[in-house]
């Protein structure tokens, strides 16, 4: 199979969740693919150097090496066309890459497929917009969501449903996959954790409500500054193992999450995760079985599972072996076995 060609819209806040499992993904032997970039953002380098990545090539629009990033130049076709071969696969991670570049590709007689990691940026649009958007999208054939919960998100939305008629291109699921296998990582301290962006929609100050000992790791952007986490209890950025040393119970207050990747990182090292009904969770969390879902801003609900696990420490055995199980099932491995499926035109899903 030729090189497959990902193009990521790398944004100022440098690496989401869908270049993470990118990453995850290029790195896996036999997989012979090239990574470019797009985007008035700035990518701090030395965190995505070409070190173990294989036959990854790494393609900035302008490197500065004295200060250590990489940076990207808003319209980037003329480059970017220059790379990518006549009738390549092509594979967009946003929509912004989409709209740069689907109509110049498609006339190359490229293969486009669209991975996406979350369609809201898109369905907020106005209608004009909308409509200069689907110009682009009905270029692509192939569309593969991270989750059921986007895929229906995308087909049933009001903006979208006059226009699902036109978009030829099939439609399919395929999980995330996390890097590395389930390991156990044993708690020195009993804290409620959270980890991940301090942004609107993850909603982490909902754990104020829950009336114990909370403690923060993550990163500061969106709408809820960090100041509004008390100093003596933020973390700062810390990796899923080091998080997992500070508690066995982790809550994620997120709302509308289009995987969670943070979610499945703590229930592969044991951890106990309570998280909203919403969005991909109940595709990821067996209820009572590998984490708990509640229904969403429930403090009181959160609060009784809180005490039955402290009271029941063999049902929080039973819970973390549940979520050690679950885990594996979001394997890299797997979710290279069917993205690679999709990529092949006889195979690919509607």
């Amino acid at each position: 199979m030729p090189p497959v060609h990902f193009i990521s819209a790398v944004t100022a806040q440098g690496l989401g969740g869908g270049v993470t499992v990118w990453k995850a993904l290029l790195e896996q032997p036999g997989f012979d693919a090239v990574l470019h970039y797009s985007s008035l953002g700035r990518l701090a380098w030395d965190s995505f150097q070409p070190d173990g990545l294989g036959h990854v090539v790494h393609q900035g629009w302008r490197t500065y090496e004295n200060r250590g990033y990489a940076t990207y130049d808003e319209s980037p076709r003329d480059f970017q066309l220059a790379q990518i071969p006549a009738r390549a696969t092509v594979v967009f991670d946003s929509i912004e890459s989409v709209r740069q570049l689907a109509l110049p590709l498609a006339e190359r007689g490229c293969r486009l497929l669209w991975h996406v990691h979350s369609p809201h940026r898109f369905l907020r649009r106005r209608p004009l917009d909308i409509a200069r958007d689907l110009r682009r999208l009905r270029r692509l054939d192939g569309l593969v969501f991270v989750s059921s919960f986007l895929r229906r998100q995308f087909d049933h939305s009001t903006l979208n449903r006059p226009f699902s008629p036109l978009l030829h291109a099939t439609r399919a699921v395929v999980h995330n996959g996390v890097a590395g296998i389930p390991h156990p990582v044993t708690a020195s301290s009993d804290y409620v954790l959270y980890f991940g962006r301090y942004d609107g929609y993850k909603n982490p100050l909902f754990l104020e409500q829950l009336g114990t000992e909370v403690r923060y790791a993550g990163t500061a952007r969106g709408c809820q500054h960090p100041a509004q986490v008390p100093p003596e209890r933020d973390l700062g950025w810390l990796s899923p193992d080091e998080v997992a040393k500070h508690g066995d119970i982790f809550v994620f207050p997120a709302i509308g999450e289009a995987f969670g990747l943070a979610v499945v990182e703590m229930m592969q090292r044991g951890k106990i995760v309570i998280a909203f009904r919403s969005g991909a969770f109940p595709e990821t969390i067996e209820h009572g079985v590998s984490g708990f879902l509640i229904e969403p801003f429930d403090a009181s609900a959160a609060r009784e599972i809180l005490a039955r696990l402290r009271a029941d420490p063999a049902l929080a055995g039973r819970i973390k072996q549940g979520a050690l199980r679950r885990a594996a099932h979001f394997s890299v491995e797997r979710y290279r076995e069917a993205f690679l499926r999709e990529l092949q035109p006889s195979t690919a899903t509607r």
